[in-house]
């Protein structure tokens, strides 16, 4: 829902959105079923160009056309990827490229010039969604710390991603639970024929007509909520760091604040507030915490929320108490890591 209210402008970062887990089938369909709700977007497969494809102008208008790929063609909407661990080693570097630098980087061979080579140069403008399975999640892990020998390359690759969530824990899931609620939907779904409404508490229509009118309200970030995720951003920068550099990077202050604007959106709130500012942190420092270990913060890896206690998790009162306890937190984390922009 993030990502849906993030505006795919010029001025906007697009949150890019990486999902890691062993039910590979279970991460397909929720992104997928993600998917229709957005107002364009493409899926990536085999056969399709990932950036672009030069072909000889057959009728002679040009000395070449140059055919869209899937990423440029997904403009303004949602590029899904699908498993990103089956792509071939040069599909993988121009995606990694693409979201890296912001940019599609299209070659034009010397032999279409008719002289040298020229690359040419289209702005990112479409949000990436993919996912990879946990078998490759610890490879990934230590690569991504310098462990392995293809470090450089993956660790590039994840931290282009705005997001990498891990969503495999090594506690007790409710894997079987989801399962069940999943297939009751599918299956009411499939059964659907030409009608929509299965009296579920919230029907699709009612969730797309929800975020086509939040993605539409116009948001202005405050001066409190700006300072947190400023100070938020530095700390972490300057603690979680590696041998090799830190593991947050130049565009994770961009992506905190896209998602700051989204969260005030869903809000249906004209201003982005202390509230929208700390929940992406809290979100954002889960998946930290999944990947590289032990919050300072003391969010835990996943959001364990049981079936006998959603009633607690909802109540508006004990939610308050606990982002002021973790406001808290925040800003004396904040103060003890002051950090630098670069």
């Amino acid at each position: 829902m993030y990502v849906h209210c993030t505006p795919i402008v010029s001025q906007v970062q697009p949150v890019h959105i990486l999902a890691i887990g062993k039910d590979t089938e279970m991460l397909h369909r929720l992104l997928q079923y993600s998917v229709q709700f957005t107002k364009r977007s493409l899926v990536f497969s085999c056969g399709n160009h990932l950036v672009a494809k030069i072909i000889p102008d057959r009728y002679n208008s040009s000395d070449y056309l140059i055919e869209g790929g899937t990423l440029m063609l997904a403009s303004d909407g949602i590029c899904y990827l699908g498993d990103v661990s089956k792509f071939k080693k040069q599909t993988f570097e121009k995606l990694q490229s693409a979201l890296s630098s912001g940019k599609v980087l299209i070659d034009i061979d010397s032999k279409f010039t008719k002289g040298l080579a020229v690359s040419i140069e289209q702005p990112l403008q479409c949000s990436v969604w993919a996912y990879t399975d946990k078998i490759n999640q610890k490879r990934l892990k230590e690569e991504i710390l310098g462990d392995g020998e293809t470090s450089s390359l993956t660790r590039a690759f994840s931290e282009a991603f705005s997001i990498v969530q891990i969503v495999d824990g090594d506690e007790f899931s409710h894997s079987e639970e989801v399962n069940f609620h999943t297939s009751y939907q599918t299956l009411k779904m499939s059964m659907r024929g030409a009608e929509k409404d299965f009296h579920f508490p919230v029907s699709f229509n009612d969730i797309e007509k929800f975020l086509k009118h939040s993605q539409n309200l116009t948001v202005r970030m405050t001066q409190e909520a700006e300072k947190l995720l400023h100070g938020y951003y530095l700390a972490t920068r300057k603690v979680r760091n590696v041998s090799n550099g830190s593991i947050i990077t130049s565009g994770t202050l961009s992506a905190l604040i896209s998602m700051a604007e989204s969260h005030a959106r869903l809000c249906l709130k004209s201003r982005v507030e202390e509230e929208d500012a700390l929940e992406v942190i809290m979100l954002y420092e889960e998946s930290l915490t999944s990947m590289f270990g032990p919050s300072v913060l003391s969010v835990p890896p996943l959001p364990h929320i049981p079936e006998d206690f959603i009633e607690d998790y909802l109540d508006n009162q004990k939610n308050k108490s606990a982002l002021q306890r973790f406001k808290a937190r925040l800003q004396q984390f904040a103060g003890l890591h002051p950090g630098h922009e670069e």
